[in-house]
């Protein structure tokens, strides 16, 4: 007979302003071409950054910082590419260290 092991379950909450939809940022986000990938693209780097403390590390898996985010989120890396971009030139995101790469 096999045992089996329960693994324990880890949560964490990100929480949403009310207004996330309505704020001038996200709805041009949402009208440009892709926007819709985008948004979930911004929202899966808000899940996958809240292991650290709401950052993200460049741990240099791959080449960029691009390359491997889409990696870690499973997502194609133009379209990760685009999403940062917008989000560094709307401040929603910002760089932290230029010689760890640390976003947040």
């Amino acid at each position: 007979v096999e045992k089996t092991k329960k693994m324990a379950k880890k949560y964490f909450w990100l929480k949403i302003q009310e207004e996330f939809f309505r704020q001038k940022e996200i709805k041009a986000l949402r009208k440009m071409e892709k926007g819709p990938l985008y948004i979930l693209i911004y929202q899966k780097m808000l899940v996958y950054s809240l292991q650290n403390n709401s950052k993200i590390y460049f741990d240099n898996v791959e080449d960029s910082f691009e390359e491997e985010i889409a990696m870690k989120i499973d997502e194609e890396e133009d379209k990760v590419k685009k999403t940062i971009e917008f989000l560094l030139e709307y401040k929603m995101m910002i760089k932290l260290n230029e010689k760890n790469s640390k976003y947040k």
